[in-house]
């Protein structure tokens, strides 16, 4: 990476160290509280808030790069994954076996409402690429087009769910719609590092192609770039990363959004920048939206999903109106 690079990223990864190494010490209970024994102490520490520390920051950024590559892929500012039905697919996953009343996978270290949840966004995933292959397109606006149609259909889904629920299993199901920042088991977290792992890779070697993408998808063909194979194996690197994010913590909303404007503003328009720093920017913003939402209405928790709006429009309204007045 050239030094060139290496600056533009380099406040980012800065104010990252600072939000992950403040995190883990903010909540209700104190870990220096001279009243908390030590063995408690390092429960919270190390089994509860660092983890949870860490899934936060790797779901903004896997749900930030997520919409950077919607936004240039479809050439539209506001596209997400959700856009696409994919997180849909993870929330009616979830939402049956809360249905079903099952809870943990015995053996497996995992959570039922994970295991369907993961299973439902990559089946929606796989859906949304069968229906493109028989449409024999991947333009950016039938994909948007089949995304939006799928995500009604599993919305639809959804809410016939809800409606067959009683009152307990429908409050777990908005809890989880909701979207906040859990700390899971070992083997949740390992899968949603792999998935992170796997998502950010894949897109970061496609970041040339991304910087052709922006010019138009007849302009990168010309320069080279084989569009279609290209939007294939990206659409694949962000289905894994998002349905291992929605299926640990639900459906943080309006992340992915801001962050691809703000980190462009920010480092330019190279992707080969842009990607690291809208991973680190969005990973920033959920862990900052946690720590918030554990300590204003403290011992009330408010969930991250509802605290990232909160947080976001503003600062995008502030933009549109600057923007505005150029």
């Amino acid at each position: 990476m050239h030094r060139s690079r290496v600056r533009g990223i380099l406040p980012f990864f800065l104010l990252a160290v600072l939000i992950l190494g403040l995190s883990p010490f903010t909540g209700p209970i104190s870990l220096f509280d001279p009243s908390l024994p030590a063995d408690q102490a390092n429960i919270l520490l190390w089994e509860l808030r660092l983890p949870r520390t860490i899934v936060g920051f790797l779901v903004g950024g896997i749900a930030a790069i997520a919409g950077l590559v919607c936004q240039v892929m479809l050439r539209n500012p506001i596209a997400t994954p959700f856009t696409l039905g994919i997180s849909s697919g993870a929330s009616l996953g979830a939402s049956l076996v809360i249905l079903l009343g099952m809870g943990q996978l015995g053996g497996w270290g995992v959570s039922a409402p994970f295991a369907a949840a993961m299973m439902g966004a990559l089946i929606s995933g796989v859906l949304l690429f069968g229906l493109l292959r028989c449409f024999k397109s991947s333009e950016g606006t039938r994909i948007i087009l089949v995304g939006v149609l799928v995500n009604y259909l599993l919305s639809s889904l959804i809410v016939l769910v809800q409606y067959a629920a009683d009152p307990l299993e429908l409050m777990q199901m908005m809890r989880w719609l909701i979207g906040s920042v859990r700390a899971g088991t070992p083997t949740e977290l390992i899968f949603l590092i792999g998935a992170a792992g796997v998502s950010l890779i894949g897109i970061w070697l496609h970041a040339n192609a991304l910087n052709a993408l922006l010019l138009g998808r007849q302009q990168a063909a010309a320069r080279g770039v084989s569009v279609a194979s290209v939007e294939r194996l990206l659409l694949g690197s962000i289905s894994i990363g998002v349905a291992a994010s929605v299926s640990l913590c639900g459906g943080i909303g309006f992340v992915g959004i801001l962050e691809p404007h703000l980190s462009r503003e920010l480092v330019g328009n190279d992707h080969r920048r842009l990607i690291p720093a809208t991973f680190l920017m969005g990973g920033i913003v959920v862990v900052l939206a946690d720590m918030i939402g554990r300590v204003v209405l403290s011992p009330l928790e408010i969930p991250a999903g509802i605290v990232t709006p909160i947080i976001e429009i503003p600062v995008a309204l502030y933009l549109l109106s600057r923007s505005s007045q150029r």
